[in-house]
């Protein structure tokens, strides 16, 4: 454990701390609070003789609670529009304009669209979005000029920041590192900062250039100008970025070994096939045919229809597709995705490592900064300061209430003294992280709100009977009775019997016995807000989708006995569907379905920045294939590749809709790239429309980017988060832990008089949020600062 100097504690009153100094220590408190320093907190320690003025404070505040959440929206909204507006080759050829067709002249009353694109918006809208997008652009750079407001100097060029804002010149580090007389650590992060800083201004400007460009260049590089801002401006994103790249040397040594497989492979079956063959003239007749064929054998697209031809003829030939299988499938690519995990792994370590001692260099430096007198302690006023500093000046930390302050540095006060030493210091950012509430304050909304009705003998039989087990197995009936409603409501369409009068297989008075469910499910969510108060109900994720359901059954069945209604089948079908999601309920009212049910609420935002990080692949790529590939398929029968596209099995199995003449289509089209099903139908297709292999490349690169590393490393991550998570649950479940409250050590219930300060006392509750990093880590914080409080958990 570390200690701080064991100076003798003077007694109060402790020595005054500056107003420099407080502002100071909380903006390294802000610095060590984040897995990765924010913007705001970064620049205040970079530029903090600046951050002195009220005015630039004030600037800071606006600009972090109202500005950073508007450049949010507007980098996403520019995303947006490269889904809305016409793709380039669209505006090229003014396919707009262009007349309707069919791809059967035997059926010339089936008219559709020339090229299969989803619907663009109107004409009216569409000539809205250039002036929307420069209005963006103009929001973009007021807001980027603000931001220049309170970390540069004043003046015309504030826009484009100081130079040794850009270049983090050792003249700037220096004259940041002192503050009124003190002398500070530079911060770690300044440098890295800038950079991101000058990627994303430059961005940001390239992008407004970009978009003063006549259409036919700015329509090509405008959308990856956006991605680019967009990622630059998520740095969470760029964060995942850097550590995939950090992968790439592991990953091209697995690669260049599978691909050595496949030569040696293709030389081996050109050889053996020839072109006499079935086989060799459908799949081997060239070393670079075979390629083709065996590379598309390793995504499993073509098998067995790629070895049936020789196998027919002799069974022998078994051996070499099998054995081609067990080395370039089941060994190189599990291969690669157990190297692209490992090592993602190491890289994840050493940046948390990263977080961690960066954390803790922030908080031993802002202990040093309270510590005026360099006693190694830190008086209760000057915690009480910090508090108020980190209020009114920190937007990223939320506002913290007197009452709560005092909870806060009890749980901190491990020796009770009233005052805390540098071990007591270092947990402060970890109590940060809890969220302490009065059991006063999380009464349920009658004994809050009508204390009478709740001490009523009346009222206090209905309580118990709410938080009664009996209450859930009531709940529980209902549903299963309400499923076998639905069921025979449904029966002639579960049947396949769609032709039936009743058109969704109920008469009115089933419908009535389901209004009679829909009531008691109402009656349950207002009892369960009376007894145990919004806040409490509202924090489960349990009782949150109950409410949700619950309020859209009550939504669709008074939408359904509108005048007029009944006749729309649509309305029927919504109706039915929003009545399926009782059925989600009732399979989590089992307790091993709701532990996984939690499990997989605790991984989504752990999982959120992987998607994210696939979501920019497949946008970089759709991209890609909408500049060079749009517009190459066609259903009019007058282009000169309709016939053989027609016949190919392309055309016969109807894949006219699988294209990349729009955004949305080509999503669609690498979203079935990365399940990696009938891929090659869609290749074949274009290899004919354009007339060049090529176009392999272009399916070849995404499986390898898309597949073997993003899509197998999003896999892999969801595994071991939800091994780590689920493990997490099944024990808080236990109650095992620091002492959980309801089976739950994600909660701990203490009595703050037996913390020992004396200032505050009551039953309180500490929650850790649900957040990005998962339960497995709010867990253990609740065990790390209660580990030494067991004595006053319930």
């Amino acid at each position: 454990m570390e200690t701080a100097s064991l100076l003798p504690r003077t007694s109060p009153p402790p020595p005054s701390i500056s107003p420099e100094n407080l502002a100071v220590a909380a903006l390294h408190i802000s610095e060590a609070l984040l897995p990765a320093p924010s913007n705001a907190s970064t620049l205040r320690s970079f530029f903090l003789p600046n951050f002195s003025s009220p005015l630039r404070r004030r600037a800071y505040i606006f600009h972090s609670v109202y500005l950073l959440p508007l450049r949010t929206i507007l980098i996403s909204f520019l995303l947006l529009l490269t889904f809305l507006e016409p793709p380039s080759w669209c505006s090229a050829t003014g396919c707009l304009q262009l007349s309707l067709t069919s791809p059967d002249p035997a059926n010339p009353t089936l008219l559709s669209p020339t090229f299969q694109t989803f619907p663009l918006p109107p004409p009216s809208l569409l000539a809205l979005l250039p002036p929307i997008e420069f209005v963006v652009y103009l929001l973009l750079l007021l807001e980027l000029s603000t931001h220049a407001a309170y970390v540069s100097n004043p003046g015309p060029l504030s826009l484009f920041y100081s130079t040794h804002l850009f270049l983090g010149s050792s003249s700037s580090r220096s004259s940041s590192s002192r503050r009124g007389g003190l002398a500070l650590p530079a911060p770690t992060t300044a440098t890295t900062y800038n950079r991101i800083t000058l990627f994303y201004t430059f961005l940001l400007l390239l992008s407004f250039l970009l978009y003063l460009l006549p259409p036919a260049i700015s329509l090509l590089l405008r959308p990856y100008a956006r991605l680019l801002l967009f990622i630059a401006h998520n740095k969470a994103v760029l964060r995942e970025l850097k550590l995939i790249l950090n992968l790439l040397p592991e990953v091209a040594k697995i690669l260049s070994l599978e691909f050595l497989i496949i030569g040696i492979y293709a030389w081996w079956g050109t050889m053996m096939f020839a072109n006499s063959s079935e086989e060799g003239r459908e799949n081997f007749s060239s070393w670079g045919a075979s390629v083709w064929s065996l590379w598309t054998l390793v995504t499993t697209a073509n098998f067995p229809n790629v070895m049936m031809p020789a196998y027919s003829k002799n069974r022998a030939a078994v051996i070499f597709f099998s054995s081609f299988l067990l080395l370039a499938m089941f060994l190189m690519v599990n291969l690669l995705l157990a190297a692209v995990y490992n090592n993602y792994q190491e890289e994840r370590k050493g940046f948390q490592k990263n977080v961690q001692k960066n954390a803790l260099s922030n908080l031993r430096a802002a202990f040093s900064v309270l510590d005026v007198e360099n006693n190694g302690v830190i008086y209760k006023p000057q915690m009480l300061l910090l508090f108020t500093e980190l209020n009114e000046h920190i937007a990223a930390i939320k506002h913290i209430p007197k009452e709560k302050q005092d909870v806060m540095l009890s749980v901190l006060d491990v020796s009770g003294d009233q005052e805390w030493d540098l071990d007591e210091f270092l947990g402060f950012v970890a109590v940060l992280q809890i969220e302490f509430e009065s059991e006063e304050n999380l009464k349920g909304l009658v004994e809050h709100s009508f204390p009478s009705v709740y001490a009523s003998p009346t009222f206090q039989a209905v309580e118990a009977a709410v938080l009664a087990p009996s209450f859930e197995y009531f709940i529980d009936a209902a549903l299963i009775l309400n499923t076998l409603v639905i069921m025979l409501q449904n029966k002639h369409e579960l049947v396949g019997d769609s032709s039936s009068g009743e058109m969704h297989g109920g008469a009115v008075v089933m419908e009535l016995i389901d209004v009679v469910f829909l009531v008691v499910f109402v009656a349950e969510v207002l009892l369960r807000v009376a007894v145990v108060g919004w806040r409490r109900y509202w924090g489960s994720y349990r009782f949150r989708f109950d409410f949700v359901v619950t309020f859209l059954s009550v939504f669709a069945t008074v939408l359904y006995w509108l005048p007029g209604q009944i006749q729309e089948k649509s309305v029927v079908q919504t109706i039915m569907m929003v009545r399926l999601l009782r059925l989600v309920r009732l399979v989590m009212a089992v307790n091993a379905f709701a532990v996984i049910g939690d499990t997989v609420t605790e991984i989504i935002p752990v999982c959120s920045r992987m998607f994210m990080v696939l979501f920019c692949i497949t946008y970089l790529f759709a991209v890609t294939a909408v500049n060079t590939l749009g517009g190459a398929v066609s259903i009019d029968p007058a282009a000169p590749s309709f016939p053989a596209l027609m016949a190919s099995d392309y055309g016969t199995s109807n894949f006219y809709a699988n294209n990349f003449n729009d955004m949305l289509g080509s999503f669609v089209v690498l979203f079935e790239l990365l399940v990696v099903n009938n891929w090659t139908v869609t290749c074949d297709g274009y290899e004919i429309v354009t007339g060049s292999k090529l176009v392999r490349l272009f399916f070849a690169s995404f499986h390898i980017v898309g597949v073997l590393i993003i899509n197998n490393l999003v896999i892999s991550f969801i595994v071991d988060s939800f091994s780590t998570e689920y493990e997490a649950e099944i024990s808080s479940r236990k109650g095992e832990g620091a002492g959980g409250v309801g089976g739950d050590s994600k909660v701990h219930q203490f009595d703050a008089a037996a913390l020992g300060s004396g200032s505050v006392s009551g039953k309180w509750t500490a929650t850790v949020q649900r957040g990005k990093d998962g339960g497995k880590r709010r867990e253990s914080l609740l065990q790390s600062m209660f580990r030494q409080r067991k004595g006053s958990a319930k």
